[in-house]
């Protein structure tokens, strides 16, 4: 029996059991903030981060949304991190990815502060995930898992094969639905451009995730 699964329904819920949450913190003087960091002109990354922006806003939190042209260099980039990390009206630092191929990506995701990166791709939050201690959960990766929740699809025993291998989505997700929790607890395959007969695994499947 096939079910559909309403992203949207699920986000509603996150939303509203979000607001006594920000209300709380408001009520100690402590208003949410976000920095997010755009390099470029790439229309995905910006319709991404508008989006994001608006979000805040509904909600009533903080968003700044700080843009570079592409041609910005590593060190120019290095620096604004670095202040940011030290501004306190920012509690979460995101540099939205892809950045231009001059700058090293993994240089500037190890300088974020670890407690600042709410995208989870700093080493040490990596470290955390993979230890089943999350601080940070990517995203994606956490979406997934909340609808799997939301809709009590049990993964326990099941085995669930995975499509991608990207640190942003794959691996996390990965790990997340092999850890020894009540939410998870399954038997994880990995499949991805190496794999030479994705459809072997498949079929197999009990739980198919694309990433």
């Amino acid at each position: 029996v096939t079910q559909l699964f309403s992203g949207k329904e699920v986000s509603a819920s996150v939303y509203e059991s979000l607001s006594p949450k920000i209300q709380a913190l408001k009520s100690k003087g402590i208003t949410p903030g976000l920095a997010v960091i755009l390099v470029g002109n790439d229309p995905a990354s910006a319709v991404y981060v508008r989006s994001k922006s608006r979000k805040f806003a509904s909600l009533d939190l903080f968003s700044e949304t700080i843009q570079f042209d592409g041609d910005i260099s590593q060190n120019e980039l290095i620096e604004k991190i670095q202040d940011l990390n030290l501004d306190n009206r920012f509690h979460g630092i995101l540099v939205q990815l892809p950045l231009p191929k001059h700058i090293d990506e993994d240089t500037i995701i190890s300088l974020i502060d670890p407690v600042k990166d709410v995208d989870g791709f700093h080493p040490e939050n990596v470290g955390y995930l993979t230890v089943g201690n999350p601080r940070f959960i990517p995203c994606t990766p956490k979406g997934i898992m909340r609808i799997l929740s939301y809709y009590d699809v049990d993964l326990s025993g099941k085995h669930v094969v995975i499509i991608g291998r990207s640190n942003i989505v794959g691996r996390p997700v990965s790990i997340l639905t092999s850890l020894k929790k009540s939410f998870s607890n399954a038997t994880t395959t990995i499949c991805h451009s190496g794999t030479q007969d994705i459809r072997y695994f498949t079929n197999q499947a009990d739980v198919v995730i694309t990433a």
